[in-house]
């Protein structure tokens, strides 16, 4: 079948490309003819600013007013991290995906497919989308014409956001009603969408972890570094650096910094998607307050801390469903390095039982157009 997928596929960020290649690559394994839609939205792709925007760009609402960190980007720009890091993104975009026509109107949006997936990531986050985005509930405005089956693969949305979605309630559950199934990534997620939206859904893993390590080594670029502790986040932590000094001195590991801040102001900002996760294939152990880190921490079965200052309900929602809660620490909880206990039967649970029901959507649908 030919399939379409909507996803924040320009975000310069590691666990945005990554979910995309999987979810991508396990349904053209199947034989499946897979696009990503080209969406062009502006409140997600300008979150990773151009260093060569004036000066009031930089102190825009997405950041504080803050001097030191434009001239964190005048020293990006004269050393060449960002373009080093936006040129790595772009190679890793054209070599592994097939992208539709350039769109931003809804109206505009290709629906010449037999299915349209939304997701995984925070397509539904209002706070992410900076308000509503028709396309990602695969909503282009018009009855008319072919209509492809709609399903979500692993949607999500952070917690202290639902009441957002909440105050559009009627629109999300008339665009969710289109949809033949409504799949999110959190199972809190899923019970507020059955509960309190009124529509159907299940908790399904994210696609990441439906590949496996050897999967993604075939692709990964091997760093030169040899037995170190990696610190990968998305956003800064005190906690995060505190831990993994201490953890680096009980085990006699060097630390390897690495992060996917909207801009590369440094050299651990500048890896493209292929060193990441040869850092994650190779690294001792791993300090991380992300979503993504935390999963491909999982995918290579390594000792890792997911380090936070206070809850977060997609990391939390995964551990527990993978059964090893315990590698979670708020604030300064850590009291010395443990090995992690893998539950693999979880794992291969969670992953089985996911794995069933995006094929079986798959199968019913093509089913349909058979008969």
């Amino acid at each position: 079948m030919e399939i379409g997928i909507i996803t924040f596929q320009r975000a310069q960020n590691f666990g945005a490309q990554m979910q995309m290649y999987a979810l991508s690559t396990l349904l053209k394994n199947e034989g499946h003819d897979v696009w990503i839609l080209d969406y062009h939205c502006p409140n997600v792709e300008d979150r990773y600013l151009n260093v060569f925007r004036p000066v009031g760009k930089f102190l825009n609402k997405y950041y504080l007013p803050d001097f030191a960190l434009f001239f964190q980007y005048l020293n990006s720009f004269i050393r060449g991290y960002h373009q080093e890091k936006v040129k790595k993104y772009n190679k890793f975009l054209q070599d592994f995906f097939k992208l539709t026509r350039r769109f931003e109107r809804k109206e505009d949006m290709p629906t010449d497919f037999d299915v349209l997936i939304t997701g995984s990531d925070q397509v539904w986050s209002y706070f992410e989308t900076k308000g509503r985005k028709e396309p990602y509930f695969l909503d282009n405005g018009s009855n008319d014409g072919r209509k492809p089956c709609l399903i979500s693969y692993a949607a999500s949305v952070e917690q202290k956001y639902y009441s957002l979605l909440l105050s559009d309630k009627d629109y999300v559950k008339a665009a969710l009603k289109r949809f033949l199934y409504v799949f999110t990534r959190e199972q809190s997620l899923a019970n507020f969408i059955t509960n309190d939206i009124g529509i159907p859904s299940k908790a399904v893993i994210d696609p990441t972890l439906l590949l496996t390590k050897d999967e993604y080594q075939k692709i990964a670029i091997k760093p030169k570094e040899e037995h170190y502790l990696l610190v990968y986040r998305v956003t800064p932590n005190q906690y995060i650096d505190k831990t993994a000094k201490k953890i680096s001195e009980e085990l006699g590991l060097k630390i390897v910094y690495s992060h996917s801040c909207y801009i590369a102001t440094d050299k651990a900002g500048m890896f493209g998607p292929r060193e990441m996760l040869g850092y994650f294939c190779y690294a001792d152990a791993i300090v991380t307050s992300s979503f993504h880190g935390t999963a491909f921490s999982i995918i290579n079965r390594k000792d890792f801390y997911c380090v936070y200052d206070k809850p977060q309900s997609r990391i939390n929602d995964l551990l527990s469903a993978l059964q090893i809660s315990d590698r979670v620490l708020i604030g300064d909880a850590y009291k010395g390095f443990t090995k992690v206990v893998y539950n693999e039967a979880a794992i291969n649970e969670f992953k089985s039982k996911s794995l069933i029901m995006l094929t079986d959507a798959l199968n019913h649908i093509s089913n349909k157009e058979l008969e």
